[in-house]
Order: structure tokens, then C-alpha cells, then sequence
């Protein structure tokens, strides 16, 4: 053999040595994992509090020509007050409206349902920052507008107000009545 073939051939194996030193060990590869889960159930322990769960919000009589299209007249404040409803990381209690769609109108309002009353005349509810519930949106919820310090009590405040329903045609003096059902529910 040559010198130059016998320093290629050395060489040749010092680094074939050196690869086989860097290498990681030849241990078996493992193709598995594992996934932990954690999750928590509740239960919805918020408690109605106040005048109980069935509230009777009393409107001002107004006149006929005061009752419009677009805005509100009458307006009367009503609070739902709970207790031991604390939030459970990022679920904080919220208020639902629950109503059948036959009680509601194309825009969202509470229909008149007493019977004989008033004519083309509906309610509509307003949230804490004023601006108007769309009763036929059952995906809507409410962030209370109060929320005590040790978080186990909370209010959720709106309004009603008397509006021109979805009829052509004037408005006509009686009596309305209306009802919404809600719920406190974490979502």
C-alpha cells in the first residue's frame, strides 16, 4: 500500500471514530406519551334574593302620543339581587332571558298580553349600559352590574320602558302586561 492510500485510510477511520462517538446511545425509541386531564363540575348555587324570584315591576302611566317607535318612554329601573354565587375562574354567573318566542316581537320586545289592553304598545328591557335586549337572542347573557367584594353577591340591573310595537297603525290606551322568564346560569 501507498503512503498516500494508507494516510487516506487513517484518516478516513479517525473520523468514522469520531462520528461514532458523537452519536447518541443506541437506547430504543419510546413512540408513547401520556395526557393528563383535569376539570371541575358544578353546581349552580346562586340564590335569589330580594323580593324573590317573581318581581313586579310597576310602569308610570304615560299618554298614548308619548309612546314611540325607537326610544323608550316610562322607563322604570328593576334589580335582580342573588347570593352565594361565587365566579369559579373565568365562569361568572350571568343572567338569561328565557321568553317564548310568541311573546316577543320582530324587534326583540316583550308583547302586550293583557288582553283588551292597550293596542300596539310592547316593552322593551334595556341593559346596565343602555342599550336595548333583544329578547328573541336566547344566546344573550348578562354580566351582573354589581359584584360584592368576596364575589358571593351580585346585581343584575336593567329597565323597561314602554315603545310603539311592530303594528302599522296608532296606538291605543289600555292596560299591558308582559312577562319574562330568566335564569342565572354560568357560561
Amino acid at each position: 500500500m501507498n503512503k498516500l492510500a494508507l494516510a487516506v485510510m487513517i484518516s478516513t477511520l479517525g473520523m468514522a471514530a469520531g462520528t461514532a462517538q458523537a452519536r447518541p446511545s443506541m437506547e430504543p425509541i419510546d413512540p408513547t406519551g401520556m395526557v393528563h386531564f383535569h376539570g371541575k363540575v358544578l353546581t349552580n348555587s346562586c340564590k335569589i334574593t330580594g323580593e324573590g324570584k317573581n318581581l313586579n315591576v310597576t310602569l308610570p302611566v304615560v299618554m298614548d302620543r308619548q309612546v314611540h317607535s325607537g326610544q323608550t318612554t316610562g322607563d322604570t329601573r328593576f334589580e335582580i339581587n342573588v347570593k352565594d354565587c361565587p365566579a369559579y375562574g373565568h365562569y361568572a354567573p350571568k343572567l338569561a332571558w328565557d321568553v317564548p318566542r310568541v311573546d316577543v316581537n320582530k324587534n326583540g320586545d316583550l308583547t302586550n298580553d293583557g288582553r283588551g289592553g292597550a293596542q300596539n304598545v310592547a316593552l322593551r328591557l334595556i341593559d346596565n349600559h343602555n342599550n336595548n335586549v333583544n329578547l328573541k337572542d336566547s344566546t344573550k347573557r348578562y354580566k351582573a352590574s354589581y359584584v360584592s367584594h368576596d364575589g358571593e353577591r351580585r346585581t343584575y340591573s336593567f329597565k323597561v320602558g314602554y315603545i310603539k310595537g311592530d303594528e302599522r297603525g296608532p296606538v291605543k290606551p289600555g292596560s299591558v302586561k308582559a312577562h319574562a322568564k330568566y335564569s342565572i346560569t354560568y357560561q
